[in-house]
């Protein structure tokens, strides 16, 4: 699933909820923390005065960056070469879900800043989200992939085109004043494409 975010307000209340439903229903939650985007959230969370400790103990695999949050099982701290990147991130995940029989849900932070930071060929781009799609049909994994599409650059909003394309769903949220718009623009369940929400 890609949520894509644009304009301004925090994704925290949003996290907060999704991690609450994995936990009701046993669900394992892993978070890939893309250069310190995780650590940042949650740091905003506290500062909004809400409750982060369930966000806390989570696996996190760490991709760059240099503060922590979470319980780091891995940290990969070059992330410029795309193919050391991808075999490094396969690994660690895989064994991630090796220790878990039942579900694992997995939140990836921050991916924008990798397309955004890094100097990347299109064909790198276009490994990254390969790698990304290999555990497309995997039962095991539900993976909700948060991105700011705000903070790409024209020169890179051909990413969230790639990224559209490999989703299974594909949730739009903006902010209008006070309210959130949840659109769904793409999904497996033909019932609920076009679906949109405002609170």
């Amino acid at each position: 699933m890609l949520f894509e975010r644009s304009g301004e307000g925090s994704m925290g209340i949003g996290v907060y909820h999704t991690a609450i439903w994995a936990r009701k229903r046993g669900i394992k939650l892993v978070v890939v923390d893309i250069l310190d985007a995780y650590s940042t959230l949650i740091s905003k969370m506290k500062l909004m005065g809400m409750e982060t400790s369930s966000l806390e103990n989570v696996d996190v695999i760490k991709l760059g960056g240099g503060s922590t949050a979470g319980n780091v099982r891995v940290k990969i701290k070059d992330i410029s070469e795309p193919v050391i990147l991808s075999k490094k991130f396969n690994e660690a995940y895989r064994a991630v879900l090796s220790e878990e029989k039942g579900q694992v849900l997995t939140l990836a932070f921050g991916l924008e800043k990798l397309f955004t930071a890094l100097n990347l060929s299109e064909r790198a781009v276009q490994l990254i989200i390969d790698q990304l799609a290999k555990y497309i049909g995997d039962d095991r994994r539900i993976t909700i992939l948060l991105v700011n599409s705000d903070i790409l650059p024209e020169n890179r909003k051909f990413v969230l085109n790639l990224l559209e394309d490999m989703a299974t769903t594909v949730i739009r949220t903006s902010k209008m004043g006070r309210m959130i718009e949840f659109h769904i623009i793409k999904s497996i369940n033909s019932e609920l494409e076009g679906i949109c929400v405002r609170f």
